[in-house]
């Protein structure tokens, strides 16, 4: 192979582990444990156990890119070189803090302030698009699937297992069903990765966690991931795939052929990446959905639902003066760089690397030209407005006519009830 190297990285992850976003009411001992400094549990903070994965995440990537590769080139943090980029949620921004510290530790300028730009949730439209908050074609579209016979008939064969998690839970009934399946995985996850002890029923049933898992798996490449809506991984992925796309060609001096602000409605990102720089690290915290819906996007989801910590990263790699992309996944901390490379390229190499050019023409058309427009709902077609709009005019000019005949009918009725009363209790036997 010859020698490499990295020219630039763009890298999304996971919070770390954190508290439950549901608390099963039946479950008061362990929900009395998820409190910080507040007298009363809070939902989805990032725990001690969820930042020390995310500082261990980040001296790994340190090894990696710093060390191993000197991708930077500078042992300090410098703003033309990293950009970090959070949601706007307590455990992204303090998970990114972490994982900073992480990749900065032991340098010799031990503090190394880093600032960690954030949208507000409403306008972003690259990490939570999956949400479809400004697109309500993918809502129409996951709306859709959660109509379709597949989805209807899941719900079915597990209406006994619904019943009886929501009955262990504390749940009143019929609250639990394929959709929100989440508020029996969500706790029951949180208190396994902390080490705490299930309530009795899930204690001695652990295939319940279990099948709440492949449930959730399967609701995340549905409606996120897009397994049987591909148009989904457009409007959910499109945008994130863009970001890696842009910034490798302006790394490499290429045109850029791909919005980087996927709205001009909405504020941009501005973290200074599509000024006059481009930095050489680009680091986006996010959720678990954001993940998969990146997976899905590269084609890539397996149905597992990403761990905390879990990592997309993308590299910009020269190797015999030519350009590569490669791509890997990291389920959770654990084993960092351990499972080998994604086959962005479908087998273009043993090295798995994927010429930058091909890699563009490949998830371009991932890619919304227009974000606005492809994400409104689809207009009455013209045939149908030429038909449907005679038969409205119709239907208006006639109302007033048909509202006069129904009262003098009325009036009618009433006149005849005080002439013949004594039809009003024979019977009508015609």
């Amino acid at each position: 192979m010859m020698e490499e190297k990295l020219k630039a990285l763009v890298f999304f992850h996971r919070h770390g582990a954190r508290s439950p976003e549901y608390f099963m009411p039946n479950d008061q001992v362990n929900n009395g444990n998820w409190t910080r400094f507040e007298d009363q549990p809070i939902k989805g903070m990032l725990t001690r156990k969820g930042a020390n994965m995310l500082h261990s995440l980040g001296v790994s990537m340190r090894q990696r890119y710093l060390i191993d590769y000197n991708i930077t080139g500078s042992d300090t943090f410098e703003r033309k070189v990293y950009v970090a980029r959070s949601t706007d949620f307590d455990r992204t921004i303090e998970s990114a803090q972490e994982l900073l510290l992480g990749f900065f530790d032991g340098l010799p300028n031990r503090f190394q302030s880093v600032p960690i730009h954030v949208m507000p949730k409403s306008i972003d439209d690259i990490l939570l698009a999956y949400k479809g908050r400004n697109c309500p074609r993918l809502v129409q579209l996951q709306d859709e699937v959660m109509k379709s016979p597949e989805w209807q008939q899941i719900e079915k064969e597990n209406e006994a297992y619904f019943q009886k998690v929501s009955q262990i839970g504390g749940y009143p009934p019929g609250s639990v069903n394929l959709r929100s399946i989440g508020m029996i995985f969500d706790p029951l996850r949180c208190e396994k990765e902390h080490g705490m002890p299930w309530i009795e029923g899930f204690r001695q049933n652990p295939d319940l966690f279990e099948k709440s898992a492949e449930l959730i798996g399967y609701i995340t490449g549905r409606l996120y991931a897009g397994q049987t809506k591909p148009e989904i991984r457009r409007f959910a992925a499109g945008n994130m795939i863009a970001q890696v796309i842009a910034r490798f060609q302006r790394k490499v001096g290429l045109p850029v052929t791909v919005p980087m602000n996927p709205s001009a409605k909405r504020a941009g990102l501005d973290d200074g990446s599509s000024g006059d720089f481009v930095p050489t690290i680009s680091h986006f915290s996010a959720h678990d959905t954001t993940i998969a819906a990146l997976l899905g996007g590269l084609d890539k989801f397996d149905d597992i639902n990403p761990p905390y910590g879990s990592t997309v990263v993308f590299e910009l790699v020269e190797s015999g003066h030519e350009n590569f992309v490669r791509a890997f996944y990291n389920r959770g901390v654990e084993r960092p760089f351990k499972d080998g490379p994604l086959d962005l390229c479908k087998g273009n190499n043993p090295y798995q690397l994927c010429p930058l050019e091909e890699f563009i023409e490949q998830y371009s058309h991932m890619v919304p030209k227009d974000y606005d427009k492809e994400c409104t709902l689809e207009p009455i077609p013209q045939a149908a407005y030429n038909v449907c709009f005679p038969i409205w005019v119709l239907i208006v000019t006639l109302a007033p006519l048909l509202l006069w005949a129904v009262t003098k009918s009325r009036k009618g009725k009433q006149q005849d009830t005080k002439k013949h009363d004594v039809y009003e209790t024979e019977p009508l036997n015609h």
